[in-house]
């Protein structure tokens, strides 16, 4: 499973060279606020939990975490920052013992394409939040066998613990 799962995430490889689109959504930090929080659900093979911080000084940061049936598979870190007049998203993928899958100075690096009401398109990951307790995220992905497919995680929103 977990060979299974790093297959297809490392398929998304080619999505982050893509160049900038011609013309970005003019947005601010403030259009994706709706992403911060805790969530969790299922994911690809077991259970997926990511956390963002809020907007903070032009940028959110946040984690990602997948777990397989034995435990967790890969980790994520990332970055929403404003730039020029839109946004970009950055992220870093990591084994279960954090070695890291992209080169030391290297991350992939995704301009936002789309902006609709809590809807935002990051290069190939789009995020979708129509009800403010769930979260949908979708990423194409290339299969072994050379067809394509999505990676799709419906998270619901873990309430705050005091």
């Amino acid at each position: 499973m977990k060979r299974c799962v790093l297959f297809c995430l490392l398929a998304l490889w080619p999505f982050g060279l893509a160049a900038a689109p011609d013309s970005a959504p003019v947005a601010g930090i403030e259009a994706v606020a709706w992403l911060a929080g805790h969530w969790r659900g299922p994911g690809t093979g077991g259970e997926a939990e990511e956390i963002w911080g809020p907007p903070r000084d032009g940028a959110m940061v946040g984690v990602f975490r997948q777990d397989g049936p034995e435990g967790p598979v890969f980790y994520e870190i990332f970055l929403i920052r404003e730039e020029g007049d839109s946004l970009m998203l950055r992220l870093k993928h990591f084994h279960a013992d954090l070695r890291g899958w992209e080169e030391k100075d290297e991350r992939l690096e995704w301009p936002l394409t789309f902006l609709g009401e809590r809807e935002a398109v990051f290069g190939p990951a789009r995020f979708n939040s129509s009800d403010p307790a769930r979260r949908q995220i979708s990423v194409p992905m290339r299969r072994r066998d050379g067809s394509r497919g999505e990676l799709k995680f419906d998270l619901s929103r873990v309430p705050a613990v005091e």
